[in-house]
Formats: C-alpha cells, structure tokens, sequence
C-alpha cells in the first residue's frame, strides 16, 4: 500500500505516472498548471492522497463528455467497425500554491515536460 511507503517509493510512483499522463505547462492567459488526466476517479483520489501527504494542494474536476463515436475504420477481413470513447474523464490539478514543491520535490522523469517546467519556474 502506498499509503504507507517510504517516502522514496512514493516520489517514484507520481513521476511515473505524471511522466506517463500528466501535463505542465501555461495557459494563454498566464496561469501555470500541472495536471494529470484519468478515466478512473479512484485513481486521481489516491494520487490527491498522496500529494496532500507531501503538502500539496490539488482539486479533481470531471471532464466527462457524451459517448462519442471517435473513428471508424475497416478490418482485414473488410468488416466495418467504430472506436468508441464512453466520454468519462477526470483531471486532478495541481494547486498554484504547490506547483514549485511539485517540481522541486516530484517533477517528472524525463525531458518530456522540460520546455513546459522551465516556464513554471
């Protein structure tokens, strides 16, 4: 249970996952945001959890949509067949007021956000 980790395993759980679904960056209008997407509510709860452990703010919003047709395509056997998204969406962001302990005491694994971090800074 992460819950109850070393502090070190539960660094390395949120920069993999964040690394793996989250996003930094700015906003057109200036504001900073560190956010990380899922279709399970359960999931961004314990993350929520976890940062709060640390002394990070964040708040879950539900950006869930009507079922959507995404796109069709046809099989080899020449059957034709649709992608189907059932439109559940959650996003959990970062607070403003922790954006800088995030980064500093979490960030992410790889390069992958390094243009985006470095704005936040």
């Amino acid at each position: 249970m992460l819950y109850t980790a070393p502090q070190e395993a539960v660094v390395g759980f949120l920069q993999s996952l964040f690394t793996a679904d989250g996003t930094a960056s700015q906003s057109d209008n200036g504001t900073n945001y560190i956010r990380l997407t899922s279709k399970s509510l359960h999931l961004l709860k314990g993350v929520q959890i976890l940062l709060l452990n640390l002394g990070m703010k964040s708040k879950i919003y539900n950006r869930s949509r009507k079922e959507r047709v995404c796109f069709t395509y046809t099989t080899v056997t020449g059957a034709q067949k649709e992608y189907k998204s059932d439109g559940k969406l959650f996003e959990l962001h970062i607070g403003k007021e922790s954006i800088s302990q995030f980064i500093n005491e979490i960030g992410f694994l790889f390069d992958k956000q390094e243009k985006n971090i470095m704005k936040l800074k």
